[in-house]
């Protein structure tokens, strides 16, 4: 074989053109000069280059290649395929972008921390981008408690209690009243004798020793039991009467329970009945066909 003949051969089988070096739209530009797409004539080399190195060009879907935080996934969490701008770098697309760039539900795109996503909590924002600030599902929002009687003490029941980050008119913050229809009874209230717990510590009236017995009723010492009290001696207050204690002062002998205002008066030089009379007029003594008489005033009886 002669040496004209093979290289006759060779230059007749080899093609020196590729992919890279064909201009298949007929821009001027092989992929191999930097068209990234060589089947669209509109794209060229302008369009192919990523100018903001976001790693995007126009050509891949960069709306806006002159910001590196706008490209196409930049708002995942809205769309993964389109165009949005991420500011914050939260993964969601600005609510109010340039108007060839997607709008995206992030309300605030230069904190992180605020998108749909958020945490809302009590500081003013809108942290979850539902247009409600501080709702009552902050997560630092706090229980307030019904204070129907307004003595400034709620009721314990979390079926009438409001979540909030503000005070709100008839609630208050604790849950510390034993009866939210009455203003009188609560713990900052004094006891008192009137059959319910004022302070609300589980003790009514005298079994409190907070009692202001004063607000009660005077009883005297009953010492023999006949149901009156010594007049001689002073009263005590006290919330209801207890044993030992009656609740007058009619009796002249506390040593004996059957001298007292409701004794029988009889002949016997005592004043039996604490009238400051002894044996009087109200008692007279006769016999009658062998009976005593004992005549009370205008009555008697045959002993």
């Amino acid at each position: 074989m002669s040496l004209r003949f093979l290289i006759i051969f060779l230059t007749g089988c080899l093609d020196f053109s590729n992919n890279f070096t064909i201009d298949r739209d007929g821009d001027g530009l092989s992929i191999y000069q930097g068209d990234c797409d060589d089947n669209d004539v509109n794209i060229g080399l302008e369009e192919c280059t990523d100018k903001d190195g976001d790693g995007q060009a126009q050509a891949e879907g960069d709306c806006d290649d002159s910001n590196p935080k706008v490209y196409v996934g930049a708002g995942y969490l809205d769309d993964a395929t389109k165009c949005m701008l991420d500011k914050d770098g939260d993964g969601f697309g600005d609510n109010d972008p340039p108007a060839w760039v997607l709008r995206g539900r992030d309300c605030d795109d230069d904190d992180p921390l605020t998108h749909p996503n958020g945490t809302e909590v009590c500081d003013g924002v809108d942290n979850d981008c539902d247009e409600e600030i501080d709702d009552e599902g902050s997560a630092d929002a706090q229980t307030l408690y019904l204070d129907g009687d307004a003595d400034g003490f709620g009721r314990d029941n979390l079926g009438v209690s409001i979540k909030s980050c503000v005070s709100v008119e008839g609630y208050v913050e604790n849950n510390e009243d034993c009866d939210d229809g009455r203003e009188t009874v609560n713990p900052s209230a004094s006891e008192v004798c009137d059959g319910l717990d004022n302070d609300c510590d589980d003790l009514t009236d005298s079994e409190d020793d907070s009692v202001d017995e004063t607000t009660g009723f005077v009883f005297y010492v009953d010492g023999d039991g006949d149901g009156f009290g010594d007049k001689s001696q002073e009263g005590v207050y006290g919330c209801s009467l207890s044993e030992g204690l009656a609740d007058n002062e009619g009796d002249c002998d506390d040593g004996n329970d059957e001298i007292h205002p409701d004794a029988l008066e009889i002949c016997d030089s005592v004043d039996n009945d604490c009238d400051q009379k002894i044996d009087d007029m109200d008692v007279v003594f006769v016999f009658f066909m062998g009976k005593e008489v004992v005549f009370y005033g205008l009555t008697f009886r045959i002993i």
